[in-house]
């Protein structure tokens, strides 16, 4: 879908955004969020975010040489630096038509971190938005599912070459067409498969018809399997239905629940506000956020799904079980910065799978992107590393630069705003995203 109004946005609107349903942490705590500044006001983290600089792996990698890129400058942003960037991102939450509010945290390699949540988080009844608020990170949850099957191929409990029908044999015979493909295929969106939640009539059109149904996995593949031709193997292509896939390998191989292996990865990067909810549970954690439906996002679902949703229709309590792993979590501003300066969990994986990781081959012509395993680079903005992430009703960015350390993450309550946003974060960076 491309729903972003912004030109040099473009491209970010089909990285996953959408694909992963349409499909960083504060030092205060939980408690500390009653939002007592005045709406449309900002809150501002004034001390440090967590970072995940000695991430444990598994217990095979542990004692082995890690990956590591440049940490970001912690120093807390000057007061008139401070100053510029929260207006820079109160200006953009203006031209972000029908989104409530922003939440920002970055680092410069020389002017230091600043976080900020600005506008509300819930419209009504009214609610400011404050750094202690969870949302739904969409596509993003793609870079956990990917960091947790590399985990375990560093483990030897897996390996890149295995196949669907190695590994989850069952799922073989129910698809025959995805027995062959390959973890290292699926990872790298070269499985040929299309992706249930960007084609027409497939998961999304019956997700907005019915937002109450809880999706199964099998579901979701036989979606997307009956919506769009299969394209031959090796064919770049971005698909969720590739996640959801890998999910069910995970499930295999670890015993667990894939929401249980996701969260759990989480816990040990040091994100304790970070999640992967069962397909049965829908609510986060106080405080949350509410997510909202705008005008463009209208727009695309009725292209999209064929489906007439009301503009600013609050969606939160829609379930997002078809997200699942590959865009079901949800997480805080400067928890998602954390993981983000993290090249999304590259810290965890061996250095030389990490490099691997990083090897940015396939090119998503449409996207403009270059993905690797489970993580892209913006064809435009070579040397940064992270993943976009959509579901309906929010938004979200993380953006690393391993050789500088500069990092950003941001999250929306909004379904199409991030387009707006992309401007002041070029300038807050200095860098062009095309």
């Amino acid at each position: 879908m491309n729903r972003k109004p912004h030109r040099r946005a473009k491209r970010l609107a089909a990285l996953g955004v959408m694909a992963a349903t349409l499909v960083g942490l504060t030092a205060c705590s939980s408690d500390n969020d009653s939002g007592s500044a005045p709406a449309g006001s900002a809150e501002v983290a004034t001390t440090e975010a967590p970072i995940a600089t000695e991430p444990t792996g598994t217990a095979e990698t542990t004692e082995a040489a890690m990956w590591s890129g440049t940490a970001p400058n912690m120093e807390p942003a000057n007061d008139a630096t401070a100053a510029e960037w929260q207006t820079l991102f109160e200006s953009a939450l203006v031209e972000a038509t029908g989104v409530p509010g922003i939440w920002v945290a970055l680092s410069d390699p020389t002017k230091g971190y600043w976080a900020s949540a600005i506008g509300d988080a819930v419209v009504d009844p009214n609610r400011p938005a404050t750094v202690a608020d969870h949302g739904r990170i969409g596509s993003v949850t793609k870079t956990f599912t990917a960091t947790a099957v590399l985990e375990q191929i560093d483990a030897g409990t897996m390996s890149l070459d295995d196949t669907v029908a190695d590994l989850t044999p069952d799922l073989a015979e129910q698809f025959p067409v995805t027995a062959d493909l390959t973890v290292e295929q699926l990872l790298s969106m070269q499985s040929g498969l299309g992706d249930y939640a960007n084609v027409p009539g497939a998961a999304t059109a019956q997700a907005v018809a019915d937002p109450s149904k809880v999706w199964k996995p099998e579901e979701l593949i036989a979606s997307a399997i009956d919506a769009s031709p299969v394209q031959p193997v090796g064919t770049p292509g971005y698909s969720t239905t590739n996640y959801v896939i890998l999910g069910l390998m995970l499930e295999v191989v670890t015993g667990e629940p894939v929401d249980e292996v996701i969260t759990d990865l989480a816990k040990r990067a040091g994100l304790d506000r970070t999640a992967l909810l069962p397909g049965v549970q829908n609510e986060m954690p106080d405080p949350s956020s509410h997510g909202y439906i705008d005008a463009k996002g209208v727009s695309d679902l009725a292209q999209l799904a064929g489906v007439d949703v009301v503009e600013d229709t609050d969606v939160t309590e829609w379930s997002v079980s078809w997200g699942g792993a590959g865009g079901g979590m949800y997480s805080v501003i400067e928890e998602l910065f954390a993981w983000t300066a993290t090249a999304m969990g590259t810290t965890m994986l061996s250095a030389d799978l990490g490099e691997q990781r990083l090897t940015l081959d396939t090119l998503i012509v449409d996207d403009g992107i270059n993905y690797g395993l489970g993580i892209f680079e913006l064809s435009g903005l070579k040397g940064w590393v992270g993943h976009t992430g959509q579901v309906i009703g929010w938004e979200s960015i993380g953006l690393y630069n391993p050789e500088t350390g500069a990092s950003i993450a941001i999250m929306t309550n909004g379904t199409s705003g991030l387009g707006s946003i992309i401007p002041a974060l070029e300038v807050a960076m200095g860098v062009t995203l095309g």
